[in-house]
């Protein structure tokens, strides 16, 4: 998805947290005792929201910040 998105708009900064969901490759229902899935494909508001701090730093050094 991520390379169709980069031929579309090629000066679009993207940010991939996949490593954030599903460390390894696995996509777990629960991250350090924090519920990951409200659903098949809704995270929930605690995990996101613990989600933030790494989310902020990487979006400061994507806008070179």
């Amino acid at each position: 998805p991520f390379s169709v998105l980069r031929a579309a708009l090629p000066d679009a900064k993207l940010l991939d947290a996949d490593d954030m969901v599903c460390p390894g490759g696995v996509c777990s229902s629960v991250i350090g005792k924090v519920r990951v899935y409200i659903d098949d494909n809704h995270l929930t508001q605690t995990y996101v929201s613990s989600m933030a701090p790494e989310l902020g730093r990487r979006f400061a050094a994507l806008l070179g910040w």
